[in-house]
């Protein structure tokens, strides 16, 4: 915990969903509020997607926070605002580009984790 998911638009030709992840997860870690080997976070590009009307010249990032519920709202503010901050991304081809940021609360009652390690030899 936390989990970050990023949706994109595959028109985005120089967008590397590997580098993004990465400046994410350094955001979150630089906030205080979670340990390094807590994150985990992953990319899906899509193909099929539609912005208004317009086919062309459009692009979207979005970004989407799962975190378990009981942070204030100036927190949860403030890692929005260090997402949208910590994504550097190039446009050489001059797209609109939405890039949006979303905090979900998981309810901390009802989320249940397993962790499974390697027997080493």
């Amino acid at each position: 915990m936390p989990h970050i998911n990023i949706e994109y638009s595959n028109n985005l030709s120089t967008f590397d969903a590997n580098l993004a992840l990465q400046q994410l997860n350094n955001a979150l870690i630089e906030s205080g509020h979670f340990a390094e080997g807590d994150i985990q976070s992953r990319a899906m590009g899509f193909d099929h997607f539609q912005i208004g009307n317009v086919a062309e010249g459009r692009a979207f990032i979005h970004i989407q926070l799962r975190i378990l519920s009981g942070r204030s709202a100036e927190v949860k503010k403030s890692l929005s605002e260090a997402l949208l901050q910590a994504l550097k991304i190039d446009n050489p081809q001059q797209l609109k580009i939405l890039i949006r940021s979303e905090i979900i609360d998981i309810d901390r009652p009802s989320y249940c984790m397993m962790n499974i390690e390697s027997e080493g030899c």
